[in-house]
């Protein structure tokens, strides 16, 4: 596969990441829970597929730039990790969902800066 059909493949996993993130934060901070948010399965499928094609279409930008595994690929590898577990933070600390709402565009932000200047 072309470096570029890895790329529209990975940024298609990290839209199926950010769009339940967003659904999710914003039920909490309107007081909903687990047990009353009624797409959650939905948003749960949607959350881990992109989690998986964002991980595995990553590699495969790695393995086509032959790079190896700088530094910038394991901060962007601990960003997926914040992201896999984001939904435990929200449903944890219901308190802190518009602080974690307002920190995934921020989050997602840094991710696309150390992909497009790999700073180290």
């Amino acid at each position: 596969m072309s470096y570029e059909a890895y790329k529209v493949l990975h940024m298609f996993g990290i839209f199926l990441v950010l769009v339940p993130l967003g659904g999710v934060a914003m039920h909490v901070a309107n007081g909903g829970t687990k047990e009353t948010n009624k797409a959650r399965g939905l948003a749960g499928m949607f959350h881990g597929l992109g989690l998986v094609i964002s991980f595995v279409a990553g590699f495969g930008l790695i393995g086509k730039l032959d790079i190896g595994m700088p530094m910038w690929f394991f901060a962007k590898l601990a960003i997926w990790l914040i992201f896999g577990m984001y939904t435990l933070f929200l449903y944890r600390k219901p308190g802190h969902s518009k602080l974690l709402l307002v920190l995934v565009p921020f989050i997602a932000t840094i991710s696309a800066y150390l992909a497009v200047f790999k700073p180290f």
